[in-house]
């Protein structure tokens, strides 16, 4: 717009308003140009301040969304372990962040009870989510792993693997131990796979409750992949936020919680009673049965779903945790909604566990997997040497987690890659 040629065209411009005629050097420029000085003073005062004022308000928001200092040293030391002072008697409700920006309280968490020493797969995964979702730009500020504080659970190095990719780690003890339990029917459940899964270690992600320096967090399973984000979850308005899964009332590999030690000591006291759970009624004999009903998949569901149903929010898991598994298992999200739909893939049972060739298995995770073994892995199913197939939708999920552990985001930029020698030991050689 500040070629003269082109003010002289625009119809707007009246007689009165045309600038006197003028020659101006042929060698330069042959053409017969207007001379124009601008547009009017207070057009061009009204413009100049605009851009202006336009300028000044993105460096102030650039300026208020740098990342935020420790106001204080000791709440600083609170993200690295917490102070115990008796049980459960934690002193932290004091250093709350109130003072902080919106989304500095927020947090999303994960429990790795153990890893193995080799391989270091669960930290690896850790990593994986936690670049995954910062690609999404979220508004939590914290990436929080709890651990247990026995060394020997959980090596130094896999330590070492988190920390390393900015993630907070946190010693919390099993809240529950088999010297707490005085059921003797209780004890005998959590020794049934079907019933407990991994047993009383389970319940370690009921210390999110604990976590009372974040006003909300999300909990996740290591093996989920963010394909969008689920921030607003954090502001709701309820207090547990969960999803079902195809063999169980509530599914234990994501929720979002707001934490609270009275909530916290209160479930506690529930799972330590007498006759809390019996196999054929569930908890306290409200017949919610399910899937690792005697851990908490089947305990936060009775305590938010039932006990404290006008507190808590059930949402739609095709789309907010779609649990991949083998077979039919999820079925009826694939007739509902598009994969595309959906907002977190969650590898229950994708790849693995799965035969190939005859005897050997897939690992149940994809940890660590890479191109060459997830091409080897498609080979396999085309010539129908997986038993039982791995469905379409694993596939895709698969590829996308792939590209996310194998792209340059998720290597170390002062070091040699996180991966580099973790060969997964049970993955077929590509042919």
């Amino acid at each position: 717009m500040n070629d003269p040629r082109l003010l002289c065209s625009q119809p707007w411009r009246t007689a009165a308003s045309k600038p006197e005629r003028v020659r101006t050097d042929e060698k330069l420029h042959p053409d017969v140009r207007w001379k124009v000085s601008s547009l009017s003073p207070t057009k061009s005062n009204l413009i100049w301040a605009f851009f202006g004022g336009s300028f000044a308000f993105i460096i102030l928001s650039k300026w208020l969304q740098r990342p935020q200092e420790y106001k204080d040293a000791d709440a600083k030391k609170m993200y690295l372990k917490l102070p115990q002072t008796g049980e459960f008697d934690i002193e932290i409700k004091s250093n709350r962040l109130d003072s902080y920006p919106s989304g500095s309280d927020w947090a999303y968490v994960v429990s790795v009870i153990q890893d193995d020493p080799e391989t270091n797969e669960l930290a690896v995964g850790v990593c994986t989510l936690l670049k995954n979702i910062e690609r999404k730009r979220p508004s939590g500020k914290h990436f929080v792993a709890m651990i247990p504080p026995d060394e020997g659970l959980v090596p130094q190095r896999s330590i070492e693997i988190m920390q390393s990719c900015r993630v907070e780690t946190l010693e919390m003890p099993f809240p529950v131990s088999m010297a707490d339990l005085v059921d003797p029917e209780y004890r005998l459940a959590l020794n049934d796979r079907a019933q407990a899964g991994i047993g009383l270690k389970e319940f370690h992600k009921l210390n999110v409750w604990r976590l009372t320096q974040f006003r909300s967090v999300a909990f996740m399973d290591i093996d989920l992949y963010v394909v969008r984000l689920m921030d607003k979850f954090f502001s709701s308005a309820f207090e547990f936020v969960y999803t079902d899964g195809p063999y169980a009332n509530m599914n234990g590999g994501f929720f979002v919680a707001k934490p609270d030690l009275s909530v916290f000591e209160d479930m506690i006291a529930k799972i330590k009673q007498e006759g809390a759970y019996r196999q054929d009624t569930g908890w306290y004999g409200s017949r919610a049965l399910g899937r690792a009903n005697a851990t908490p998949q089947g305990f936060l569901y009775w305590y938010w779903g039932v006990l404290h149903a006008d507190r808590s929010h059930k949402l739609n898991r095709c789309l907010w945790n779609r649990q991949l598994m083998k077979g039919s298992g999820n079925r009826i999200c694939s007739q509902k909604h598009e994969l595309s739909e959906t907002f977190i893939y969650h590898f229950v049972e994708c790849p693995g566990p799965r035969k190939f060739s005859g005897s050997a298995s897939l690992p149940r995770k994809p940890f660590l997997a890479n191109w060459t073994e997830l091409d080897a892995l498609i080979r396999m199913m085309q010539n129908n040497e997986i038993k039982p197939p791995l469905q379409e939708e694993c596939i895709h999920a698969l590829r996308e987690y792939v590209w996310s552990r194998e792209s340059p985001i998720v290597q170390r930029k002062d070091g040699p890659p996180y991966f580099q020698g973790m060969n997964p030991p049970n993955f077929p050689a590509p042919p």
